[in-house]
């Protein structure tokens, strides 16, 4: 039996961007570096070279000063780039163009894309949102959410502010939602209306109330209608639809 299960064409290497990697390092520095082994050797013993090359190489967008690239060269406790800031979600927004960010499909074959631009804008709407009631960066943002596209642009516009967001699956049970989200003291919290699985529709707006009700943290719950277009919040207390957000026609800078 071949203890080999899969490998890549040749033709697959040579194209590979680690593989353009690995050669450019090579001329660069004057290095030996034949294969992958010799680049992993390399990326310890020069850790702080490293790091600098993979920031360059990533296209990454920060603020401050590369050097040094390591702070604490220690694990635990180990520290890249002590000096320089950055924001995910600026990072993954970097493109506004009409490439595909999101393609979406659910159990019932209804199909959504989004572009890069769409995105950007969806997202820059919900931070504005977010910004309006006053979120501020190190506030937690925790979502009881299906993977759907209200959830990534959620996400990016929290962390957008600096905000950090935590989630989980609407098929939680309320206690298990409740043991996570306690520990954070969330300031917001996003939740679906309910989710679908093999062809059944699920209301959570019932777990939802006994979740609002045990995190006296949250100051204001926004509900992402996925199983109905204008879900019935009675009950919810401070709720408001994300959609109402979305459907804003001005698109604030981010």
């Amino acid at each position: 039996m071949n203890p080999i299960l899969w490998q890549p064409h040749p033709q697959q290497v040579q194209q590979a961007a680690i593989t353009h990697f690995r050669q450019t390092m090579a001329k660069k520095y004057d290095l030996e570096l034949p294969d992958y082994r010799a680049l992993h050797r390399w990326s310890i013993a020069d850790r702080g070279r490293f790091w600098r090359e993979i920031w360059a190489l990533g296209g990454c967008v920060g603020e401050g000063e590369l050097e040094p690239p390591l702070g604490a060269d220690h694990m635990p406790g180990a520290q890249w780039f002590p000096q320089l800031r950055l924001n995910f979600a600026e990072n993954l927004l970097q493109r506004r163009d009409d490439g595909l960010a999101i393609h979406f499909r659910c159990e019932e074959s209804t199909e959504r894309n989004l572009s890069f631009a769409e995105l950007h804008d969806q997202v820059a709407k919900v931070a504005a949102g977010f910004r309006r009631l006053g979120l501020q960066p190190g506030d937690r943002v925790a979502a009881f959410v299906p993977n759907i596209p209200e959830t990534v642009i959620s996400m990016l516009a929290v962390t957008s502010l600096g905000g950090v967001w935590t989630s989980c699956s609407p098929d939680f049970g309320v206690q298990g939602v409740l043991d996570r989200f306690g520990q954070v003291e969330p300031r917001f919290f996003i939740a679906a209306d309910g989710y679908q699985f093999k062809g059944r529709h699920f209301d959570r707006r019932p777990q939802l109330r006994e979740i609002l009700a045990g995190l006296p943290s949250v100051e204001r719950c926004l509900v992402i209608p996925y199983l109905e277009e204008r879900p019935d919040l009675q009950g919810l207390g401070d709720c408001q639809l994300l959609s109402q957000w979305l459907e804003q026609e001005e698109s604030p800078e981010l």
